[in-house]
């Protein structure tokens, strides 16, 4: 009866009750073969528990069944593996070195953090699972399962670079695990659904780190066409290389811009350089970006290099470096585009914007998810659209004849209210952007702005006053004395209105106090809306960014 209780853990480290009923078979005589032997075994554990039953997991089951005869084990049960409820049923036939093996489970966020796969923010929910195949032992090298996971009920945020999915969106994934002993590969590795189809293999080391990976098809969306390619160096380097000739970036505008929420749990970031290289990236708002080529390496978490080039709109541009400002001074990320409009656009940051020559320098990115100064430029740019600063606009014009003249062409040929310059200091963290000290002024309308954008809790707070007859009005809050008492500030004016924008991210609201247009500057701040939004944060104490104007 040795095979019949040959079952695939170790004995020494398990409990349990056995009550079993066994019928045997042989001849009586001096001598006789083994196959000559017959014998039927059912049994049924209770409270079983083994300390080491896969990979070191402890294992729990109520109760089992085990069914063995001289030509076949097999083992079915109910069990808890490392505290995740699984089905499991184990076949092992005589005289065949491997097992069959199948197991039904739903992994939530806790039991994959368990079991060793834990990917932090990139998958959330629960994943069903089904895993079938041919092993040696539960503990050693050698097996082949095939894995297949409904990834419907789980929310998806890059787990691969650009996959965005919410959960109740259907999508399937599947591959077959070898096991090869320092390394695992991922051998047919499927992903479909919701217009996503990625096709191709992933081998990864025992720390869960990819040794090398190859997607010829790597479509995440409708329409995409590009393959993606990732090998290790011999000094530890992961090389990423993504080709195409279109591809959706809708999920990395979005995980750019609004950021990741901080994982605990993460890994210190790989070093990594990543070639890109696409013939067109679409974006938000019908908008894209064409002939784009991007370039970055980063070591020790901190970024060592960057490039970045791109056409947008009707003849728009954008490109991108890394850059210094002095001998000794800090690098920033520094991009350019003559289209900001576009750009905002693309990005879904704010769709209302129209034109404008843009500069933005900002910190690089770091291992350890510290904030990031930044400072963003905008020229000669309208806003469109925006009803309630329309109305400030042109029911405030001065009463000489270039003002109305001004309000009449604006109201027969709508083209937005202009501006001439925007300047925003920020700071972004993971998820949010706190805005201080902005200020806008056009021939028409000035403007005040701080607040934050949070994109985790889909919320925007921003405040400030806007400013009627920009030009005429600061002059007031610029003469000695008598600007801090009827001006308000030295972005501010004799007339201001305050205001505020607030909502969802996807679509703020603006909104107006006219009561603190009659107000004097110094009182002004009592109509100031007050929403128990917290004070953007100060300067990290590091030298002020100022990105040379083009």
């Amino acid at each position: 009866f040795k095979e019949a209780a040959n079952l695939p853990f170790d004995a020494g480290a398990a409990k349990g009750s056995v009550a079993a009923q066994i019928s045997a078979g042989m001849p009586l005589g001096k001598t006789f073969s083994r196959e000559a032997v017959t014998y039927a075994i059912e049994a049924d554990i209770t409270g079983f528990a083994a300390e080491r039953f896969v990979r070191g997991y402890k294992a729990e089951a109520a109760s089992m069944r085990v069914s063995a005869t001289q030509n076949l084990l097999q083992v079915k049960g109910d069990m808890k593996i490392a505290g995740t409820a699984t089905a499991v049923e184990y076949r092992k036939a005589r005289n065949d070195p491997e097992a069959e093996l199948r197991v039904q489970s739903t992994l939530d966020d806790a039991a994959r953090g368990r079991l060793g796969f834990d990917v932090g923010n990139a998958l959330g929910g629960p994943v069903a699972v089904k895993l079938s195949g041919r092993m040696r032992s539960l503990d050693k090298d050698g097996s082949r399962l095939l894995v297949e996971a409904d990834l419907t009920q789980a929310k998806v945020l890059d787990l691969l670079p650009g996959w965005v999915k919410p959960a109740g969106k259907a999508a399937r994934s599947s591959f077959t695990v070898v096991d090869r002993g320092p390394t695992t590969r991922l051998e047919d590795f499927v992903i479909e659904g919701s217009g996503a189809a990625v096709r191709g293999a992933i081998e990864i080391d025992a720390q869960g780190d990819i040794v090398q990976a190859e997607f010829p098809t790597f479509t995440l969306s409708d329409g995409d066409k590009a393959t993606l390619k990732a090998e290790r160096a011999t000094d530890g380097t992961l090389k990423v290389t993504l080709r195409g000739d279109v591809y959706d970036g809708r999920g990395l505008f979005k995980t750019a811009v609004a950021g990741q929420k901080p994982d605990q749990k993460a890994k210190r970031p790989q070093d990594m350089d990543i070639d890109l290289k696409l013939g067109t990236i679409t974006g938000h708002h019908g908008e894209a970006l064409r002939a784009v080529e991007l370039r970055m390496s980063r070591r020790a978490g901190q970024v060592k290099s960057f490039t970045l080039t791109g056409k947008l709109g009707a003849e728009g541009y954008v490109t991108g470096d890394l850059r210094g400002r002095g001998g000794n001074a800090r690098q920033v990320i520094y991009v350019e585009s003559n289209d900001a409009g576009a750009l905002f656009r693309l990005t879904d940051t704010y769709a209302r914007l129209v034109g404008g020559w843009m500069s933005v320098a900002m910190d690089p990115p770091n291992a350890d998810n510290a904030p990031q100064d930044g400072l963003l430029n905008i020229r000669d740019f309208s806003v469109r659209g925006e009803s309630a600063l329309d109305r400030v606009a042109t029911t405030n014009q001065s009463t000489d004849g270039n003002e109305r003249g001004a309000a009449r062409a604006y109201g027969n040929n709508y083209d937005g209210v202009s501006f001439s310059r925007m300047r925003v200091e920020f700071t972004k963290s993971p998820g949010k952007f706190a805005i201080r000290d902005g200020v806008v002024w056009g021939p028409m309308l000035g403007a005040t702005l701080d607040g934050s954008l949070d994109y985790f809790r889909d919320e925007v707070r921003l405040r400030g006053t806007l400013v009627p007859a920009y030009g005429i009005n600061n002059m007031f809050s610029r003469l000695p004395v008598i600007g801090m008492l009827l001006g308000g500030g030295v972005n501010e004016g004799l007339l201001g209105i305050t205001y505020q924008v607030v909502g969802s991210t996807a679509s703020p609201t603006l909104q107006v106090n006219p009561m603190s247009v009659v107000a004097p500057g110094f009182l002004r701040k009592i109509f100031e809306f007050r929403g128990g939004e917290e004070r953007p944060p100060e300067r990290t104490g590091q030298a002020p960014l100022s990105p040379s104007p083009r």
